[in-house]
């Protein structure tokens, strides 16, 4: 997908949760979803390995929990 195509679909997801509405994102741009979201769950073969707010996790965390390291 086009970068500008993203952009705008990346500001109008923050454009509605600031509306309140809660938004389920499936992301693999692991910087862009925890930039984006308040609360990041990472799931690895159907099951919940790490979750917490966003800003509280760091990618390395994330990349360890998704991939299973």
């Amino acid at each position: 997908m086009h970068f500008t195509v993203i952009k705008d679909i990346y500001a109008k997801i923050r454009e509605i949760s600031k509306s309140g509405m809660t938004i389920v994102l499936v992301e693999q741009d692991t910087n862009r979803a925890i930039r984006t979201g308040e609360f990041a769950t990472v799931m690895l073969k159907g099951k919940t390995v790490l979750a917490g707010r966003s800003k509280e996790l760091g990618e390395d965390e994330i990349k360890a929990a998704y991939f299973g390291l």
